[in-house]
């Protein structure tokens, strides 16, 4: 798709840390958080705070969880390098286990297939990752990654009030292009962290964590021919190097470190006050193999980001609750041609999110409905040097959550939701005025020892200024619980 304007072509740096599996029963109801109660949507340290020092208060049971997700998205409202459209089937296993009266266990393990269908020349797994470099072929084809990846949690009580806790996270992609330079890609992302809480009361709780993160992406292309490859290695948008053989390498290198700080307060019965404070330091090294197979750093781009989130949620009575929520993030990085020292690009992106939401759930727990509206505004300065263009953009968001579940009979539970998101100016893809709708709607059969929670959702999304263009969305998901296994 081409825009109608040049856009920051950026994705902001998400480091992909294995936090607790997505909650399928606040999916089908419009993915509600700020004023549902759910066994894995609390205000605590790790719920909130993914810090997994409090997975012991968190989880009192043994459990045992099998969750597939079928996720689909395609059309035409896209970057340049993005596919047309998207395929991901995804299987985990995960148990939580009480070692003993002061020790929990958290395993995990999950396979994935990633079908990326028409994309357009880029050979990157994550091509909008936030660095001025680019690695292409001539040909637009289909690309497929799998792999498995395995995480566990070991939490430890160490007195009545000082908690540890250690996660460790390790995912590996093979992937293949099955179209002309018939690139091959190895991908390994190894993360961790270590966390501690103190518990300076019932009603006030303090944590930490440090962690670190360490990817690594290889690329080869591989002419079946006799004839030579032709990779484009861009850096920037307009300019390029040419590279020629019957093999064409290239690595991705990012090592970062992971700080965070949380806090959850709950001064009187049935309010509860949490906040979170994340900073993120990551490093990403170009590696073009040279002679004698030394690697050669041809490039070197720097992230950092930071974000502060505070969480409210309050049982105004028995039937009615109300929760908040304000995030400010920053993310900001340049990247750099490393044997010239020369600045090529340097972007900053902030902004802020608040939100507030409502419940209402009968006595007898029959009929629960809830709403939430969230305002957002971002603000992006972006200079690309070597392409000789200069932006600063500006985006607000408006979304509207709206969920019902209906109990049919004494162990089935029926659900519907629905997303209303209009958004000025997507920075992303360059639409202006971006309409968005999202339809879900799943059920859930509940027992004493045993739960199947299941969700659908379709999406739509349409820009003003590119009525010609739109995106849709369809993923399914269930999830199949026993207790005290």
């Amino acid at each position: 798709m081409k825009l109608s304007y040049p856009i920051l072509l950026i994705t902001l740096f998400l480091i992909p840390i294995v936090v607790p599996a997505q909650n399928v029963r606040l999916a089908s109801m419009g993915g509600m958080i700020l004023a549902i109660d759910d066994i894995d949507n609390s205000l605590n340290l790790y719920d909130y705070g993914n810090n997994p020092s409090w997975l012991i208060q968190d989880e009192k049971t043994d459990k045992l969880k099998f969750i597939t997700n079928i996720d689909n998205n395609w059309g035409n409202y896209k970057r340049n390098l993005d596919p047309l459209g998207i395929h991901n089937q995804k299987l985990t296993a995960s148990g939580i286990k009480q070692l003993s009266s002061n020790e929990t266990f958290l395993g995990t393990a999950s396979y994935s297939v990633e079908r990326k269908s028409d994309l357009p020349n880029t050979l990157k797994y994550d091509t909008y990752s936030g660095e001025a470099f680019f690695m292409t072929d001539s040909a637009t084809g289909n690309f497929i990654y799998d792999g498995p990846s395995i995480g566990f949690i070991y939490n430890r009580q160490l007195n009545d009030n000082f908690f540890a806790g250690a996660e460790m996270n390790y995912k590996i992609l093979n992937g293949l292009k099955k179209k002309y330079s018939h690139a091959k890609t190895l991908l390994r992302i190894l993360d961790g962290k270590f966390g501690l809480s103190y518990q300076f009361s019932n009603d006030f709780i303090f944590g930490m964590h440090i962690g670190f993160y360490d990817s690594q992406e290889s690329i080869e292309s591989k002419s079946e021919e006799l004839t030579y490859l032709e990779i484009l290695n861009y850096r920037g948008e307009k300019y390029f190097i040419i590279e020629r053989g019957s093999t064409v390498d290239q690595k991705l290198r990012k090592k970062g470190l992971l700080l965070g700080l949380q806090v959850s307060y709950s001064p009187i019965k049935d309010l509860a006050f949490a906040l979170k404070l994340n900073n993120d330091q990551i490093g990403t090294r170009i590696l073009i193999p040279q002679e004698n197979l030394i690697n050669y750093e041809e490039g070197y781009a720097d992230f950092n980001n930071a974000n502060f989130e505070f969480a409210t949620r309050y049982g105004v009575t028995k039937n009615y609750k109300i929760g908040t929520m304000f995030k400010f993030f920053q993310s900001k990085s340049w990247s750099k041609n490393s044997g010239e020292n020369l600045l090529l690009w340097k972007w900053k992106v902030n902004g802020y999110n608040a939100g507030i939401g409502i419940s209402y759930q009968t006595d007898d727990k029959k009929f629960l409905f809830g709403t939430e509206y969230n305002y957002g505004k971002t603000e992006a300065d972006s200079a690309k040097y070597i392409d000789n263009v200069y932006r600063k953009l500006s985006s607000e968001v408006h979304s509207i959550k709206l969920g019902c579940e209906v109990k049919v009979i004494s162990n089935l539970f029926l659900r519907i939701g629905y997303n209303y998101i209009f958004n000025s100016w997507d920075l992303r893809s360059g639409g202006k005025n971006l309409n968005e709708n999202v339809f879900s709607g799943g059920f859930g059969f509940l027992f004493t020892n045993f739960t199947i929670e299941v969700n659908a959702s379709y999406g739509s999304k349409l820009a003003v200024n590119q009525s010609e263009f739109k995106r849709n969305s369809f993923e399914i998901s269930a999830d199949v619980m026993i207790n005290n296994w």
